[in-house]
């Protein structure tokens, strides 16, 4: 696998994780919630945006960095600081020790402490 591949599988990963881990919460918390809270990619030149889908409602849940020409921020975990826009420091990496998952919850990328 050449490193496009190797970043395209781990982003899929990475969705699938979060959106189990959406759906194992909001089972417990919301079992009676009309609609299933699910995720989707869109990409763009900087970053991939992933929306979390709520019913009738779309909400950035966090951007992932595709890396400049070098790969420099490839991987990286972003929360959203609106629609277009992500926070300015990663809350992980795709690729590190925890698959990225450490700063994650069923409401998107934490804060920083």
């Amino acid at each position: 696998m050449n490193n496009t591949q190797d970043f395209d599988v781990a982003v899929e990963k990475w969705v699938a994780k979060v959106q189990q881990l959406i759906t194992d919460h909001d089972t417990i918390r919301y079992p009676n919630l009309p609609y299933k809270r699910t995720l989707s990619i869109e990409p763009g030149r900087r970053y991939i945006r992933v929306v979390v889908n709520s019913g009738s409602q779309r909400s950035a849940f966090a951007f992932i960095d595709k890396g400049d020409k070098d790969g420099i921020g490839r991987g990286d975990l972003l929360k959203s600081a609106g629609w277009k826009a992500p926070a300015v420091h990663a809350r992980g990496n795709l690729f590190d020790v925890n698959d990225g998952m450490k700063y994650v919850d069923a409401y998107g990328m934490a804060y920083l402490r």
